[in-house]
């Protein structure tokens, strides 16, 4: 098939043809990785910045949240004078802000719950106040 001197010629095409389809698959097996590389990147640079947005996100909410919550407060202490000589009613429900795993192991814990007893019978002496206590047992 190469005889001759237009074999020579063939050869060195086949041979050019060859070298140039192998260093084409390995530039494109090179880009494939790199596009790989590039695409796992960029899933992280995205998961930051949603993170990111997100915990922005939160603390606006947070900050309207707490806004509210003081106007509100600041209304209720405005307001308390009138509040105070109204009838009203105030629901006691006793709850320890103990995280689970020490509440499970604490002795007597209902009867450390229940030890604001106290308090509630002082807050009872205001004639126009009606209270109900929420036993934990």
């Amino acid at each position: 098939m190469f005889k001759g001197v237009m074999g020579v010629t063939k050869a060195a095409q086949v041979i050019l043809k060859n070298w140039r389809m192998h260093k084409a698959r390995v530039a494109y097996t090179y880009l494939r990785f790199l596009i790989s590389k590039a695409t796992k990147i960029q899933q992280a640079f995205r998961l930051y910045m949603f993170q990111k947005q997100t915990k922005a996100r939160v603390e606006e909410i947070n900050t309207q949240q707490m806004f509210v919550w003081r106007q509100m407060m600041q209304e209720f202490k405005q307001k308390w004078g009138q509040i105070k000589k109204r009838k009203r009613v105030e629901v006691h429900i006793n709850s320890l802000s103990i995280d689970e795993m020490k509440r499970m192991s604490m002795e007597k814990f209902l009867q450390r719950e229940n030890a604001q007893i106290s308090r509630i019978f002082a807050a009872g002496k205001d004639p126009n106040l009606e209270i109900i206590y929420v036993c934990p047992y």
